[in-house]
């Protein structure tokens, strides 16, 4: 997992433990839609299909 990734988990994780469900709901999709647009996501997806490891890049 690179830093991006592990940095918005740790976010959502301090938001969770003390947010109403809608809240913690809300910020996860700004999450994922943040994090789907990068250039990591798409590495990932091409390199699953390749069946090789990804090289992750922090973008």
């Amino acid at each position: 997992m690179a830093v991006t990734e592990s940095a918005a988990v740790e976010a959502l994780l301090h938001t969770a433990a003390g947010a109403e469900l809608s809240q913690v709901s809300e910020c996860e999709a700004g999450a994922q839609e943040r994090l789907g647009a990068g250039e990591d996501h798409r590495e990932a997806v091409r390199a699953f299909l390749a069946r090789r490891p990804p090289v992750f890049r922090g973008k």
